[in-house]
């Protein structure tokens, strides 16, 4: 059924419906994503159809996100989908676990699988109809000013909204910064978003417009009060004053502080001098920050994983050199470094990672494979063969 439903098998999808009609509740063992999910995602309307009319539960979560099957039909840009689902009483705003978004946002900003889309804008258009209000992070990314005036009239709260954990916690001047938009980074301040506010212990929004050289921006936030604060420091490589700060309150830094989760941060920009100030002056190179797992499942992870993600080897050599560990699992299935640099195709970190003594035989929980294993699904012989290398000489060594 689940291959049917990837394939756009129609005839198929019913002649399984006809035999088990219960298939069509039916949940992958990977992402918990109902057959309903992958068609609407797909535009495979008439398996959407069969579903439909074979019992499927129009808003059910897929397991990994928290999505509805009208979120994966915005993000694909299917109209014709989604205004099936919508007849079928699918509710219009729900919102997912990822990105604490509604299936509008899904069609505006929020972008998975850019190859399946199709049209996005006739998805946000038709929940229009319906009587979806834009969201204020929907007015942003397309640039309608006119629009986030009249949502914060509307409620100033909106203002100190976050998205969800996939986005770092971004309020809506953060996620004006990281659009690149200064106007819209004006016009928010204008209306009251506080300058100093910041993603749950990782970057302000002044330090993500340093990062992104957008001067326009910061000098916006600076004349509205926004505070140089140790994320800005860092960014802006003023290390000795960042050291400065951390001597007089080195709380910032540690579990619960202002910037708990600002070694993360770094290490998932590529920052390795900041990653190396922040470890000298005593951040925990194992402590966990929320982010979307290779395996796609939400999940607490070390600094370490953000490092293997990237194939940075200079940040997981100081990571590593300052005690992190380098077998420590995480994610759902439970994956090493090692399995995540190997998927990536990382052939530096992977040989890092072996060097410093990751298991080259470690087996995630879900699948049972190594990260030879890993690095063979993603098409990567030659590095598959240098870990099964590494792993039998380890063996000829400690029989």
């Amino acid at each position: 059924m689940i291959a049917a439903c990837f394939g756009g098998d129609e005839p198929a999808v019913r002649a399984l419906l006809a035999e088990d009609p219960g298939l069509a509740r039916l949940r992958d063992e990977e992402l918990e994503s109902t057959p309903l999910h992958i068609s609407a995602h797909r535009g495979h309307l008439g398996i959407v159809e069969a579903l439909l009319c074979g019992g499927a539960e129009v808003d059910a979560r897929e397991g990994c996100s928290g999505t509805t099957a009208l979120h994966w039909a915005a993000e694909g840009g299917q109209p014709a989908v989604a205004e099936r689902l919508l007849g079928a009483g699918a509710s219009r705003d729900p919102r997912d676990d990822w990105h604490l978004a509604t299936p509008h946002d899904w069609a505006v900003f929020i972008v998975h699988a850019p190859h399946l889309h199709v049209d996005r804008r006739a998805v946000a258009q038709l929940l229009e109809r319906q009587g979806v209000e834009p969201s204020i992070f929907a007015a942003i990314a397309r640039g309608e000013a006119q629009q986030v005036r009249r949502t914060v009239a509307h409620d100033a709260r909106v203002l100190d909204a976050r998205l969800g954990p996939v986005d770092g916690g971004a309020t809506p001047l953060v996620f004006a910064v990281e659009r690149g938009a200064p106007a819209l980074v004006s016009l928010l301040l204008e209306l009251g978003a506080d300058p100093n506010g910041a993603r749950p212990g990782g970057l302000s929004a002044l330090a993500l417009a340093r990062l992104a050289r957008d001067d326009e921006s910061e000098e916006r936030l600076l004349a509205a009060g926004a505070e140089r604060d140790l994320s800005f420091l860092v960014v802006g490589g003023e290390l000795d004053s960042a050291r400065a700060l951390l001597r007089r309150d080195p709380a910032l830094i540690r579990r619960g502080g202002r910037h708990a989760a600002l070694l993360h941060a770094v290490s998932l920009h590529g920052l390795a001098e900041a990653v190396q100030l922040l470890l000298e002056e005593g951040a925990d190179p194992n402590a966990t920050h929320p982010c979307l797992g290779l395996d796609q499942w939400l999940a607490e992870v070390p600094p370490l994983f953000l490092a293997a993600g990237k194939g940075s080897s200079s940040i997981a050599k100081r990571l590593l050199q300052h005690g992190a560990r380098v077998d420590e699992p995480a994610m759902r299935a439970r994956l090493t470094a090692l399995h995540v640099a190997a998927f990536r195709g990382w052939r530096p970190l992977v040989q890092l990672l072996l060097d410093s003594g990751a298991a080259p035989d470690a087996r995630d929980v879900r699948q049972r494979g190594t990260p030879a294993d890993w690095a063979r699904q993603a098409g990567r012989e030659e590095l598959a063969a240098l870990i099964e290398g590494a792993s039998s000489a380890r063996s000829r060594a400690h029989p």
